[in-house]
């Protein structure tokens, strides 16, 4: 495997980590009243890639579920990330590479 897809891919795993652990501290904070994280951080990090992180956060912890307008653009960020990670996937088993790019 080629070095950008190994750092493609753990780029993948680390976002949706971080984005799963900001929604679960997110959500111990606003049981204890604490100072939250924001949700513009919270969009954002899924944005960047963590979307599937940031989805499994909201059903796991039931976090952020009763706002339609945030569950919507959750929902638009996740299809857009699908969307980029399905077209990576099928760069890397079609073998396509990123000619695209020159990389």
């Amino acid at each position: 495997m080629d070095l950008i897809w190994k750092v493609i891919f753990g780029y993948a795993i680390l976002i949706n980590l971080v984005t799963l652990a900001l929604f679960a501290t997110d959500k111990s904070k606003a049981i204890r009243g604490r100072s939250r994280i924001s949700e513009l951080t919270l969009l954002l990090f899924s944005f960047l890639g963590g979307a599937m992180g940031g989805a499994l956060g909201m059903r796991w912890f039931r976090h952020k579920t009763r706002k339609t307008g945030f569950r919507v653009i959750m929902g638009v960020i996740l299809i857009v990330n699908l969307a980029v990670y399905g077209w990576l996937a099928y760069h890397f088993y079609t073998g396509a590479g990123f000619e695209i790019f020159n990389i």
